[in-house]
């Protein structure tokens, strides 16, 4: 899971926790786009999630929702995120 403020995860939108650690107006300065990121869901075999809970907006408790590879696999799409997406 991204993990935001003081180390806690909070209940942010998928959006937001693929983005993780940057933010929706740093994204469309460098151009990306929901293809983009739906791209590096992929890459970690999540993009599953947009249908299953809800799309980009769903906003949900990611702790309670998701198992534990989910988590590990999103934490590696922030990673990646941080790492491409410059």
């Amino acid at each position: 899971m991204c993990k935001h403020g003081d180390n806690q995860s909070y209940n942010l939108n998928l959006f937001v926790q693929v983005i993780y650690p940057h933010t929706a107006e740093q994204m469309k300065a460098l151009g990306k786009t929901d293809e983009d990121l739906v791209e590096h869901l992929d890459r970690v075999q999540l993009a599953y999630l947009l249908n299953r809970d809800g799309g980009w907006d769903a906003i949900a408790d990611w702790l309670d929702v998701l198992s534990g590879g989910e988590k590990q696999r999103i934490a590696v799409s922030c990673e990646h995120t941080k790492s491409k997406i410059r």
